[in-house]
């Protein structure tokens, strides 16, 4: 806004001036704390003059998410946390790109303390075609004269009221486990799970990048949508104390990240989406946002959907004829294939039949084999193409093959 100085020549034009400066500081005042409304579907985005949002759902069924605006982008430093940001500009442009055409909305805002100084920049994306869902695309910029050491970096993180639904969240959490947790959970007082999408134990890892929280009327669900995998975390925490479930994704750095005054440090591409209904939803649009940025599918063979008989019925100890003596009722059931598992081998890594087992050795393993084909059945042979297990063959031949570990030792498979 330009305006110029009013000399005052008399009463009037005091008067005048007074009422005009009145009129300004209210309009900068009013402009400052606009509210910025994002909208796709009946996902509804709204962010205040501190750079805080809240996010919400248009439909008619659907009760309050987020009944406060809260610091959903915020980075942690080795001596504070920067979640307030002043914003200075916010532009809205027509968006086409290989997801498809929408609208990108630009948020600009800075942060000073202590003679630092931060300038945040928060990009929204959404899309005419995939409703419902907005990527968000955050950066820092040190614009101050010291170096900063970043630790952390949160997106997208909210927390989500019960509403008047006295049946409590349910929840889809899509890290690993070495106890093969179940991803779909009820979220009652007292949760709290990381979901961590690194190493979980030394043989579990990764997963499905997406957390989802639901009530009977709406869900929210965010995650991140790079193209390969990132170790970020999505927790889930409803804390005992509190009325609301606290979703996010999160980003801690290995060691803190020295920002250089006048670097910019870019986060991960992250999301947030609203539904109705479980988390099928969410997933779905996850689904067509990643396969939109590239990520294809192998065309599965129709023998891929065929129903399988595995012979771990009989663990480790099953011998030729367990499996032979079985055949006919897996046929007379309508199963197509059957399955030769662990305990077949010597060992993980020496993939010879185990003739304490199998006497007759590989002939052994060839008549049951041929026993399946007999049956009209097809055979398929469980192994472990990366475990090799200590003083197995394969280590002796080859000992370079090791995975090793920073500290010298050897990468060790804790589930077999």
């Amino acid at each position: 806004m330009h305006y110029k100085y009013l000399n005052p020549i008399n009463m009037k034009s005091n008067i005048l001036r007074t009422l005009l400066f009145g009129l300004i500081i209210s309009l900068t005042f009013a402009s400052c704390s606009k509210t910025i409304v994002i909208q796709s579907g009946d996902l509804q985005i709204e962010f205040n003059n501190k750079m805080y949002s809240r996010v919400n759902s248009l439909s008619s069924d659907a009760q309050t998410l987020c009944e406060t605006f809260q610091p959903t982008e915020q980075i942690e430093t080795k001596k504070f946390i920067l979640s307030d940001f002043k914003i200075s500009g916010t532009t809205t442009n027509t968006l086409v790109d290989k997801i498809g055409k929408g609208s990108e909305t630009i948020i600009t805002g800075s942060s000073q303390n202590d003679g630092k100084c931060m300038i945040k920049i928060v990009r929204v994306k959404t899309y005419d075609e995939i409703p419902g869902i907005a990527i968000f695309d955050v950066c820092y910029v040190n614009c101050g004269n010291e170096n900063l050491l970043v630790n952390k970096w949160i997106n997208n993180q909210y927390e989500i009221s019960q509403g008047t639904d006295t049946s409590g969240f349910w929840s889809f959490q899509g890290s690993s486990s070495s106890e093969r947790a179940d991803w779909v959970l009820p979220v009652k007082k007292g949760f709290y799970q990381r979901n961590f999408m690194g190493m979980n134990q030394s043989d579990y890892g990764g997963g499905i990048p997406v957390t989802d929280i639901w009530r009977r009327d709406a869900g929210i669900a965010v995650g991140h949508l790079e193209m390969i995998p990132r170790e970020v975390s999505l927790p889930v925490d409803f804390d005992q104390y509190s009325d609301n479930t606290r979703v996010g994704v999160e980003y801690e750095f290995n060691k803190p990240l020295e920002l250089m005054a006048g670097d910019t440090l870019k986060t991960f591409q992250t999301f947030v989406s609203v539904h109705k209904g479980d988390y099928y939803a969410s997933l779905k649009l996850f689904s067509e946002i990643m396969q939109a940025k590239g990520i294809k599918f192998a065309e599965s063979e129709p023998a891929a959907f065929e129903s399988v008989w595995c012979g771990w019925g009989y663990e480790r100890k099953f011998t030729a004829e367990n499996i032979i003596k079985t055949l006919p009722k897996v046929k007379e059931l309508g199963i197509k294939w059957a399955g030769i598992d662990d305990g077949f081998q010597i060992a993980e890594g020496d993939w010879r039949v185990d003739t304490k087992r199998f006497p007759g050795g590989s002939k052994d393993m060839k008549r049951m084999v041929d026993a399946i084909h007999a049956q009209g059945l097809k055979a398929v042979l469980w192994w472990a193409p990366l475990a090799a297990d200590p003083g197995s063959k394969v280590i002796e031949e080859n000992p370079d093959i090791l995975l090793i570990n920073r500290d010298g030792a050897p990468q060790f498979i804790t589930w077999w």
